[in-house]
């Protein structure tokens, strides 16, 4: 769900964010699930970036692979699973 790129100078990551059209006919359902993913990595990510645990991740791209709409637990979820694998990985 999440690629990664590395730089050593990046202060903090920027972060794009994917739903795809063929799964998705609707914007309004694709603008909804990025809304979730967006709101979900703004608070995993807060209190993160005071720790500089992601020191040289200079993006993230969440790509949203389901069919359906998901609940924004679900969505947090896996957000911050991601985020403590990042963080392991990047020790």
């Amino acid at each position: 769900m999440a690629l990664v790129g590395k730089d050593e100078y990046a202060t903090y990551p920027q972060f794009l964010f994917s739903v795809g059209k063929k799964k998705f006919k609707r914007a309004v359902h694709r603008n909804r699930i990025r809304r979730l993913m967006k709101e979900a990595v703004r608070l995993s990510f807060g209190p993160m970036s005071n720790q500089n645990e992601l020191k040289g991740v200079s993006s993230v791209i969440w790509i949203y692979t389901g069919h359906d709409v998901p609940e924004f637990e679900q969505v947090y979820k896996s957000i911050r699973k991601i985020f403590h694998e990042l963080v392991a990985g990047n020790r």
